[in-house]
């Protein structure tokens, strides 16, 4: 926790007006919750509460993809196992996490004006994101990862002695 904490990569992610750390957060809850009801984390004496934990997981996993669609890759494996190991809740596991869905894109969709101008302007910011930037995928040179590495292990720590510290330290 405390490298974590002293890493400028988390402060400059934790100080930009976008939904990173949101999403972050929202996913934790949901790997916590889903953990507590899959008794990953020590167990609780009402026997009802790991099933309820389950759903309240479920539903912040689907939640917390309406902050970044990235943080599928880090809830749906586990809600995936709870879907597939616990067949008494996999019906309500599934309907909860539609619902975490649902509560972000119904209103994003109707603001937007429907459907069709949603995929539109879905289709929009993904051409801006990926425009005017040299990405490190379609021009895999060795100055590039060189200098993609640079940029997010070295730099951030403005010293190269430090950041092998640090790096070494992460590593442990």
């Amino acid at each position: 926790t405390l490298l974590i904490v002293c890493n400028p990569l988390f402060w400059f992610t934790a100080t930009r007006p976008l939904s990173d750390m949101a999403g972050l957060a929202a996913a934790w809850a949901a790997l916590a919750a889903l953990g507590s009801g899959l008794n990953f984390l020590p167990r609780v004496e009402n026997r009802d509460l790991p099933p309820r934990w389950l759903m309240v997981g479920a539903f912040l996993a689907g939640l917390s993809i309406g902050f970044r669609s990235q943080m599928a890759i880090l809830t749906m494996p586990l809600l995936l196992w709870v879907v597939l190991t616990r067949p008494r809740v996999r019906l309500l596991a599934i309907a909860a996490a539609v619902a975490g869905v649902i509560a972000w894109a119904a209103p994003l969709i109707w603001f937007s004006g429907g459907p069709r101008r949603y995929i539109a302007a879905l289709g929009s910011q993904a051409g801006e994101d990926f425009s005017g930037v040299e990405m490190l995928w379609t021009h895999p040179t060795p100055r590039a990862i060189v200098t993609a590495v640079l940029q997010t292990f070295v730099r951030p720590w403005d010293s190269p002695a430090l950041a092998g510290i640090m790096l070494a330290l992460a590593a442990a």
